[in-house]
């Protein structure tokens, strides 16, 4: 354990704390690094695994349904208040909402962290309670607000990092959620483009990621595939365990995100620190060195064939995650900042 931030003890709620959660077995890192930089944790969470919960802190699992959770924080915040001097709840305005009131009788403040595009009426009601609003980037919390703070993303650079013995393959991956908001059939579209202007060209489009009840989707996607002449090049495969994802980086040659939803996608950057080129759509991207532009290869698909049938890792990207996107750096940043 560091704490050489003489940083408050803890209490933190995330989403869920399983390494083998399809969206958020990367809090498991988190809580990790946030143990080894601030000190033993309280962690309260929908869905707990013992064995990831750090050593030396206390893991309380709250169960789905919603009354009992609310229940079950009030007890845990008063039950552990001896263990911790501020609150930090990461992508759940509505937990903020439900805890304020025994953290305000207990003189607990509370942190947010929130990276995406989209404004909830829990964000906005959860904004006067807070003290600070952590986020990725601009793109990553567009509610205006003097309590938002930019810090980056947390990428766990010592897990996601290239692999120079894994062959590379002719596959363009998206490791995503299977929603709409994510505009696959815009890469669908964008790569029968490239079909149409390099036809010769051999490669497969893997969509990795759960569908969540977005089955119907999933089935137009296909459908969408089978109409523009690429059912033969696209495959849709199941959510990996986030340990197995930096294999599945290492294999590509080419990350593609269409998606819209407004915020810095943390899997663009764990492809980048891969030494994987990622081609994306979005503002939030045009500062990152290693991202090239969406619009740019519409232009152009030339520079998407060099990607494609070239060996090559490419360090720019994974050095601008290393410097500005590393876990260890964002967890040093945002513990300075709660005091």
């Amino acid at each position: 354990m560091e704490n050489s931030h003489n940083s408050k003890r803890l209490l933190i709620y995330t989403p869920t704390l399983k390494h083998d959660d399809p969206v958020f077995g990367f809090s498991v890192n988190w809580m990790a690094e946030f143990a080894k930089q601030a000190g033993p944790l309280v962690l309260i969470s929908r869905y707990v695994d013992e064995s990831d919960v750090p050593a030396g802190s206390i893991g309380v699992a709250l169960g789905k349904a919603w009354l009992p959770r609310v229940l079950k924080i009030w007890h845990s915040a008063f039950k552990h208040r001896k263990k911790y001097d501020a609150v930090f709840v990461h992508m759940s305005p509505e937990v903020v909402l439900a805890g304020w009131p025994i953290w305000f009788v207990l003189r607990k403040p509370i942190y947010l962290w929130y990276a995406h595009g989209a404004i909830p009426l829990a964000l906005k009601l959860a904004e006067p309670l807070v003290k600070l609003i952590f986020a990725s980037s601009e793109t990553g919390l567009r509610l205006p607000t003097p309590k938002a703070r930019f810090v980056g993303q947390g990428i766990d650079t010592a897990l996601f990092k290239p692999d120079s013995e894994v062959k590379k393959e002719n596959i363009i991956i998206t490791v995503s959620r299977i929603t709409p908001a994510k505009k696959y059939e815009d890469s669908l579209e964008f790569l029968a483009k490239y079909k149409e202007k390099y036809p010769e060209d051999q490669w497969v489009y893997e969509i990795i990621g759960p569908s969540l009840g977005h089955e119907d989707y999933v089935q137009s996607l296909n459908q969408k595939a089978e109409q523009l002449g690429l059912a033969e090049r696209f495959r849709i495969l199941p959510a990996m365990e986030y340990e197995r994802l930096p294999d599945v980086y290492q294999r590509a040659k080419l990350f593609l995100s269409t998606s819209q939803t407004g915020s810095i996608d943390k899997v663009v950057l764990e492809a980048l620190a891969c030494g994987v080129p990622v081609i994306a759509r979005g503002e939030g991207y045009q500062q990152i060195k290693g991202v090239i532009s969406y619009e740019f290869i519409l232009d152009d698909f030339s520079k998407m064939h060099d990607i494609l049938f070239t060996v090559a890792t490419h360090h720019v990207g994974k050095l601008e995650v290393e410097e500005k996107h590393s876990l260890c750096r964002l967890v040093k940043v945002i513990l300075n900042k709660i005091t």
